[in-house]
């Protein structure tokens, strides 16, 4: 069935045959033999004509001091390589590091990340460490970079995404002054978090603190932003968690925290605001964050996250109680309205991925008997990765796991995924015991990267 920008699964429920089925698998080995070399898949992006952004970090142990490297490939929609580049960090003192953000890329087809970087790389405009923003021609060749705030810790960046005219939104937290390109904000003591947009050349329009409501018996209160989104129209989604801290006096615990969802206009005003505690955001019934959130072609809200607690939603309070991570799914109208809430005990939600039309996937870590309703996945024991697809109406239209040999406790799993137009959803990560993505089994080297790209 063809795609239309202004139809959803909800109206449909369209899905390929075979949804989920594996398209292709690549395997990212280290290059180095035995336990000495690492590598992850760590972000996901795609262009419009359907290549593929792959961040890479990765880890050498072949002499006194680590190596660190950060590596990013440009992948054809049948998974072919158009290039790589790879960067080496340079120790600050003994200690280096590398994280990479997230990707994304405009249109036509420039490429936008961010990283933490602790110690000094040379992306081609000279060394930066920190916090720093980085943009790529087509060709993967250096346009502009540019680090945020003045030491290593004092912004730590958590998201970004593309707008429809190509400018460039980031949010993430911030301690201290920073100056964010002409533009200089201040922290209290606690921190705060911040919303920035920059030009396709990297210039500052506006930068935001993200402001949080306060209430009787509490000391202090912010917001820590941890996802973005952006509609067609340029608005702006943001979720992430409330954290508040109480009067010394107060019988509770002295720190109280819970998910948050918010819709900001183009221009970076609030126009809504929503909690999920059972009364009132901060009342102590609640504690998570919203970790990942996107917007469809319509406008339509969509988070995801994880929380233990009595959680309100779309007119219903739900027990949300796991000795670990319990997921949950959110969707609202573009005005606010609350529209369908799913929960999921004991899955770690990582990857997060949403096509125009309104299709909403979810990756990450989990027992293979979550039901995400259409029964359990698979009859398996212990942890194991999956993806799962739902439609703007609630209901579940597939679930896959990725079956493992003698799963750990803790997997490194799913850490991105990316829709590709016309092709499904492509999923990144890391695996160390032997897995079955779909083309039979595989044994990694020893901490190994993987890209797999599933049916939609």
């Amino acid at each position: 069935m063809p795609e239309t920008p202004n139809a959803e699964p909800v109206e449909d429920g369209a899905s390929s045959q075979g949804g989920g089925e594996t398209r292709w698998f690549l395997h990212r080995p280290p290059e180095l033999d035995g336990n000495r070399s690492v590598r992850r898949v760590s972000a996901l992006g795609h262009d419009a004509q359907g290549h593929v952004y792959a961040a890479l970090a990765g880890e050498d142990y072949d002499g006194p001091v680590p190596r660190v490297l950060m590596m990013l490939e440009k992948l054809t929609p049948a998974g072919g390589l158009v290039w790589k580049r790879t960067f080496s960090v340079a120790p600050d003192g003994y200690w280096h590091s590398a994280a990479f953000l997230k990707v994304a890329a405009a249109p036509e087809g420039h490429m936008f990340f961010g990283a933490t970087v602790r110690g000094q790389v040379d992306f081609g405009g000279g060394p930066l460490g920190g916090a720093v923003l980085v943009r790529l021609s087509p060709e993967g060749r250096h346009v502009w970079s540019r680090r945020l705030g003045p030491t290593y810790d004092s912004v730590i960046p958590r998201a970004l995404a593309v707008a429809p005219d190509g400018a460039l939104l980031v949010t993430g937290f911030f301690r201290g002054t920073v100056d964010f390109g002409g533009w200089t904000l201040t922290s209290p003591e606690e921190g705060d978090s911040f919303v920035a947009r920059y030009g396709e050349d990297g210039s500052l329009h506006w930068v935001r603190v993200v402001d949080a409501p306060s209430a009787p018996g509490v000391v202090s209160s912010h917001t820590e932003v941890m996802s973005l989104a952006v509609d067609a129209t340029g608005h702006v989604v943001l979720g992430g968690r409330f954290i508040q801290k109480l009067a010394p006096e107060s019988p509770e615990s002295q720190v109280r925290n819970g998910p948050v969802l918010m819709r900001w206009s183009p221009q970076g005003q609030t126009l809504w605001r929503k909690g999920f505690n059972a009364n009132a955001e901060g009342d102590g019934s609640l504690s998570g964050s919203v970790y990942h959130v996107g917007v469809s072609a319509l406008g339509t809200v969509v988070a995801a996250g994880s929380a233990n607690g009595l959680m309100r939603w779309a007119g219903e309070t739900r027990e949300l109680w796991s000795e670990g991570n319990h997921g949950f799914l959110a969707v609202a109208e573009p005005g606010g309205s609350e529209r369908f809430l799913r929960d999921f005990p004991d899955a770690f939600i990582e990857g997060f991925a949403m096509d125009p039309a309104g299709r909403v996937y979810l990756g990450g870590l989990g027992p293979a008997r979550i039901d995400f309703g259409s029964g359990p996945t698979e009859d398996l024991n212990g942890n194991h990765p999956f993806v799962t697809r739902f439609n703007l109406d609630g209901t579940h239209a597939w679930g896959r796991v990725f079956v493992t040999e003698n799963p750990p406790l803790s997997w490194s799993g799913i850490s991105s995924l990316t829709f590709l137009p016309g092709q499904g959803v492509v999923v990144g990560g890391q695996f160390s015991n032997r897995t079955d993505f779909g083309t039979g089994w595989i044994d990694p080297v020893f901490w190994d990267g993987f890209l797999v790209l599933l049916k939609p």
